[in-house]
């Protein structure tokens, strides 16, 4: 996994996840945390898919938190907090869901995607009051604020879209 290939809002989620994991003394990062990490995002654009799925945000956050609880805590001497398999496989989704939309960077909603294929917190999210072809529609929808195309993929290409490169024009002549 290289970390730029993800958003800032995706990276930032990611450290949250990582944070978390190791403030609460557990043997791994897993999804669960990750999973937290997207609810609590500073920018809201989770919380822009949740609502348009109609997903209950706080049943949703209550099921995090019990299953936070039951995760298995780190040996006492231990220096790392590793990724388990089953986050890494959500990345992989994810990375396969920015190449197959064309994107240039894995965002929050291809980190979704990836969370979909997770059984457990596909039944989370069903408690809460989506389906998986509910919520899995709303995430490959076009992104708010984001525009539409290929060549539009989140907070990075805002640079692109409204400025000039002068360095690459000064480059062609």
């Amino acid at each position: 996994m290289i970390i730029e290939n993800f958003s800032i809002m995706a990276q930032g989620v990611i450290e949250s996840a990582c944070r978390l994991a190791v403030k609460k003394e557990h043997q791994n990062v897993t999804p669960w945390h990750l999973l937290s990490g997207i609810i609590d995002e500073k920018q809201g654009q989770a919380a822009h898919f949740f609502q348009a799925a109609h997903l209950d945000t706080d049943l949703l956050k209550t099921k995090i938190t019990n299953h936070l609880l039951t995760l298995p805590k780190a040996v006492s001497n231990a220096q790392e907090t590793p990724m388990n398999r089953d986050l890494e496989k959500i990345f992989i989704i994810a990375e396969e869901a920015v190449d197959a939309s064309g994107d240039k960077y894995i965002g929050i909603n291809h980190i979704l995607l990836g969370t979909l294929e997770n059984q457990a917190i596909m039944e989370v999210f069903q408690e809460a009051g989506t389906s998986k072809d509910e919520l899995s529609a709303i995430l490959k929808e076009t992104r708010p604020g984001f525009g539409t195309g290929k060549n539009l993929s989140g907070e990075f290409e805002y640079l692109n879209t409204y400025t000039t490169d002068l360095t690459a024009r000064a480059r062609e002549g």
